[in-house]
């Protein structure tokens, strides 16, 4: 993995902010970032995981994660 995905990886398990936001439109949150489309696709792909079945909260389960 290079090193702007594993920061972007990262973030989404350390800021919930950034991860709700990856949430609810992940191509928004990432337009920050200089990202091949093969990338794109796949934090995108990433991002739709984080997504709660059945509405709840979106950092919901995810806060207790912590990447090291």
């Amino acid at each position: 993995m290079n090193n702007r995905v594993e920061a972007i990886v990262r973030r989404l398990f350390s800021d919930g902010e950034f991860r709700e936001a990856a949430i609810k439109d992940a191509s928004a949150a990432l337009e920050q970032y200089e990202l091949s489309e093969v990338e794109r696709r796949s934090l995108s792909r990433l991002c739709r995981t984080f997504a709660p079945a059945g509405g709840a909260s979106p950092s919901r389960g995810v806060d207790v994660l912590y990447w090291q």
